[in-house]
C-alpha cells in the first residue's frame, strides 16, 4: 500500500474522540499513517495532534 499522500482527521463530538484516544487499535493505525504521511491535520479543535501520536 503506497503511503497517503495527506491524512485527514475529522472532527467528531468529545466521546467519539475520548473513545478512539483511548482505542490501542485506532490510535496505533493512525500512528502508522501520521508517520508515513506528507501532510496530516485535522478539522476540528480538541482533536488528534502529533503530539498525541508520538
Amino acid at each position: 500500500m503506497l503511503p497517503p499522500d495527506i491524512l485527514v482527521i475529522p472532527g467528531a463530538p468529545l466521546e467519539t474522540i475520548d473513545s478512539l484516544m483511548s482505542n490501542s487499535a485506532f490510535m496505533g493505525w493512525s500512528k502508522q499513517l501520521t508517520d508515513r504521511a506528507g501532510v496530516m491535520m485535522s478539522v476540528c479543535t480538541k482533536n488528534f495532534s502529533g503530539e498525541l501520536l508520538t
